[in-house]
């Protein structure tokens, strides 16, 4: 169990591993060709895209968790009350799984990016001297956006599965319940 649980670990460490800013400023220097600054400006707009919509994948994923819980939180709140002992503690384990997918999948929704392009990204106090120069200035903007657009994603993801695996578990908690009542 421990081998799985390091390789989880392993898993969502390489997921989470951004470049970091200087790193991405010293290769960016290295290119000298106007072309080449424009293909990763197109190939930045392209990931940029990918993340948003990847973003609006995971709320919609989150949102469906949320009401699936609530529906089944109403429905075990319906259910008359059983002298039967395995049927109540599945019905109160069921309770809780459903509660915590609610709650997780509810926190996905609510994680919100913290960096945005802006009218002073768009529009720069520094001089700019040519096109090239201008779209190396958007290119570092992109850039930030999309490191946070990952970072934000990653987080998104993570709590997404956790409510998703969560809700399986409350699920067949309650399928144990309305069997054993029977």
């Amino acid at each position: 169990m421990r081998n799985y649980l390091i390789a989880f670990r392993d898993w969502l460490w390489t997921r989470a591993r951004l470049m970091p800013r200087d790193e991405a400023a010293r290769r960016l220097a290295d290119y000298d060709l106007e072309a080449t600054t424009g293909e990763l400006y197109s190939f930045g707009k392209l990931l940029l895209d990918e993340g948003i919509q990847r973003t609006g994948q995971l709320e919609s994923k989150a949102t469906i968790v949320v009401g699936y819980s609530g529906a089944l939180i109403a429905f075990l709140l319906t259910q008359p009350a059983t002298t039967n002992s395995l049927v109540w503690w599945a019905t109160i384990v069921g309770a809780a799984c459903a509660l915590v997918a609610l709650t997780l999948a509810f926190w996905a929704g609510r994680i919100h990016r913290s960096y945005w392009l802006s009218d002073n990204t768009w529009l720069p106090d520094r001089k700019i001297a040519k096109a090239f120069t201008l779209q190396l200035n958007y290119f570092e903007a992109i850039f930030e956006v999309n490191q946070d657009l990952r970072s934000l994603n990653l987080r998104k993801g993570n709590l997404v599965f956790l409510a998703q695996w969560t809700l399986l578990s409350a699920v067949i908690a309650v399928t144990v319940a309305l069997f054993a009542s029977r």
